[in-house]
């Protein structure tokens, strides 16, 4: 496949170089009027972008800034005071399990050319998404030349596998983040009210609240449904603890591996992203895989643990918050970080060598 994109590349300079070429003496430098951004993979990704675009903003105030975002990620966008407009696609390339809508990108291209994109930037580095961009009509693309593509660039920046992917993002604008970053999700005062009323019905506002998030949309990010039942078994010995045990109706069907009382809540595929914020907003410690909610508990100033094994540098995609409320678990294995969604091992080593009692100690100072 390298070989392949490499090629592509090379033909694709040739072609398009002189064009680039005179792009680049033709256009005058001055505030673009419409900012196009396209970011169409998960809620992880798109929470860690969104300093980008406050960035983006304060760099070009008057412009309009539009973003292409899958469904799953409108709602971090709906209210943000940084996007303009706000494109919502139900299918992604990045969502092996959905199906393809070719038309809904041909649609949202034709719309985007007759507005008249004057810059627009990739934040992954995919040639799909510059494909896009290069039909969208954009005028000038910003992007890393680093999964083929590169000719459809015409002002690449360096791609490092090892930076942090806020400061990756923010790159594009010559700017860094600072060692904390804060990120101020939108409240809904409906469900604010909803998750205050929830948490004083079952109890929790006398009791410290843990929030525990066992699921994952790739396999080889799960520490294991049996290890958190363990886990929580432990946890249950600190009288003064409640769990609220959170996830999405896909992963309903794990309902059944926990036991259910006072002390254990089940909000398994029951509430919604905004409810679900609210109520880490009014609990104390968050548990769980690598995966969408541990950014939503670290920004909300929870203590979080995450669990990442050793399938990605954890390091490039932990929330970036104050040291000491942020417990990373990985251990190095022979076999990564391998960035798979599913584990080619005989055993899942990176996980199965992190025990309850490395998750319960870690925590612990916390509880």
């Amino acid at each position: 496949m390298k070989v392949i994109m490499g090629a592509a590349d090379l033909v694709g300079t040739i072609i398009f170089a002189p064009f680039s070429f005179i792009r680049k003496k033709l256009t005058v430098k001055k505030e673009p009027r419409n900012i196009l951004v396209v970011r169409l993979d998960q809620i992880g990704d798109m929470i860690q972008a969104l300093p980008f675009f406050e960035a983006l903003k304060k760099k070009y105030p008057q412009s309009v800034v539009h973003v292409v975002c899958v469904k799953d990620c409108a709602f971090l966008l709906g209210k943000n005071r940084n996007v303009d407009r706000l494109y919502s696609m139900t299918s992604s390339w990045f969502y092996s399990e959905r199906k393809l809508k070719l038309k809904e990108y041909n649609e949202l291209a034709k719309t985007l050319k007759l507005i008249g994109i004057d810059e627009a930037y990739d934040l992954r580095g995919d040639i799909r998404n510059l494909l896009l961009l290069k039909f969208c009509g954009a005028k000038k693309i910003k992007g890393y030349d680093c999964a083929g593509g590169g000719f459809l660039i015409d002002e690449k920046t360096t791609y490092d596998r090892n930076e942090h992917e806020i400061n990756k993002n923010l790159k594009l604008l010559n700017v860094k983040a600072e060692k904390e970053v804060i990120i101020d999700f939108s409240k809904s005062v409906s469900d604010e009210k909803a998750a205050q009323t929830f948490i004083e019905e079952t109890g929790g506002h006398k009791l410290k609240n843990v929030i525990i998030h066992p699921f994952t949309r790739a396999k080889s990010k799960m520490w294991g449904i049996e290890k958190y039942t363990a886990l929580v078994e432990k946890l249950l010995k600190n009288d003064n603890i409640r769990i609220f045990i959170i996830g999405g109706k896909d992963d309903i069907l794990h309902e059944k591996s926990f036991i259910w009382n006072n002390r254990v809540v089940n909000c398994i595929g029951k509430f919604g992203f905004g409810f679900t914020v609210e109520l880490m907003r009014l609990s104390h410690v968050f548990i769980g895989n690598d995966s969408g909610p541990q950014y939503f508990a670290a920004y909300s100033g929870l203590k979080t643990c995450v669990i990442y094994g050793n399938t990605v540098n954890y390091k490039r995609w932990q929330p970036m918050v104050k040291e000491g409320n942020l417990m990373p678990l990985s251990k190095p294995t022979d076999c990564g970080p391998c960035e798979l969604s599913l584990c080619n091992q005989k055993t899942h080593v990176c996980m199965d060598i992190i025990s309850v009692d490395d998750v319960y100690h870690a925590v612990e100072k916390w509880l």
